[in-house]
């Protein structure tokens, strides 16, 4: 099975949509609950939204075919927390964004979990940073775009409604400023959706 599908553009943008796919293999869906074998956390529909886009900009798009649920590219390999003392879901999920367990019984144990690491996250992470180089030899400076989408309400994750739209720059880890402002400034210039 191919991981992950890129299609590559000339400008100086990759837009990677690391919870995009939604296919879990057999052997481990054989060991889920029926309702999480349907991936109920994927972001859906960022494709459609993002392939139109990035192919209009000629940007470059990466996109997996497995599941968040196989595991989280959108992680650590390492699997630390991204939320520290807050309840998320992980590298290798066992839970889902509504709290209820993955797995029927005997969650992926640590060689498990490296195994998908070293079949699904390697690689894709690998695909990412030679497409970013590539784009870095064009254009010397290059934009990383992640393409997200979650359901509006996610209590275990989130107090109350999320805004339409988020900007997440890693509180400024992960975005210069001065690019941060462009964005605002955009998203401020219009009415249709609220954001932060």
């Amino acid at each position: 099975m191919d991981i992950f599908r890129l299609d590559q553009g000339t400008a100086p943008l990759l837009i990677s949509l690391p919870h995009d796919g939604s296919h879990i293999p057999d052997d481990i869906a054989a060991r889920m609950h029926p309702a999480a074998r349907r991936s109920p956390d994927t972001d859906w529909h960022v494709a459609r939204l993002y392939a139109p886009l990035a192919q209009a900009l000629g940007a470059s798009l990466l996109r997996p075919l497995a599941s968040r649920y196989v595991v989280d590219l959108n992680r650590p390999a390492d699997g630390h927390a991204l939320y520290p003392g807050r309840r998320e879901t992980g590298l290798v999920s066992t839970i889902g964004f509504d709290g209820e367990p993955l797995y029927l019984e005997g969650e992926p144990d640590e060689p498990e979990v490296q195994r998908r690491v070293n079949e699904y996250w390697r690689p894709y992470h690998a695909a990412l940073q030679q497409e970013l180089a590539r784009l870095r030899q064009m254009h010397g400076r290059v934009v990383l775009w992640e393409g997200h989408s979650i359901r509006s309400r996610v209590p275990m994750l989130f107090h109350g409604l999320l805004p339409d739209l988020n900007l997440g720059t890693a509180d400024g880890a992960s975005c210069s400023p001065s690019l941060q402002q462009r964005l605002e400034d955009v998203l401020r210039a219009q009415d249709r959706f609220d954001f932060a």
